[in-house]
């Protein structure tokens, strides 16, 4: 049976550390190399900077399932859905043509060099699940 970690988190970008460490621990304790846990510490920390970037959710849930073949991360907006005021985040890729705008593609590109899956549920109310697999 797999081991899982399931946290519940604030939509506010003061978590993303807590998000971070708490992922990487998990990827170490499943037995992941350092590079392989930066990979999946990188990934997480850009879909969790998009989901409190844009999107109006209070809180999202990240749940890591360690397995025998590697780790499956969910993180998925469907929290309360209040609205809370949105922040510019110049972190975010941007595209040359528009650098107003942040472009998307740029960290689906990144997701997918970093993990060996990535799929990307919308669901309704534009609420959105991103789920990313690594495997040993």
């Amino acid at each position: 049976m797999a081991d899982k970690l399931k946290l519940s988190v604030p939509g506010k970008p003061e978590y993303l550390g807590v998000v971070r460490l708490a992922v990487s621990s998990a990827a170490n304790a499943a037995g992941f190399a350092i590079e392989d846990i930066e990979d999946i510490t990188i990934a997480v920390s850009e879909v969790c900077t998009h989901i409190f970037c844009s999107s109006n959710s209070s809180s999202y849930e990240v749940s890591c399932e360690m397995g025998e073949n590697g780790m499956l991360i969910s993180i998925d907006d469907m929290g309360e859905n209040e609205p809370q005021e949105l922040r510019p985040c110049f972190c975010l890729p941007v595209t040359s043509f528009f650098p107003d705008v942040y472009d998307p593609s740029i960290s689906m590109i990144l997701l997918n060099a970093l993990m060996d899956e990535v799929d990307i549920f919308s669901c309704s109310g534009g609420d959105v699940m991103i789920r990313m697999r690594k495997e040993f």
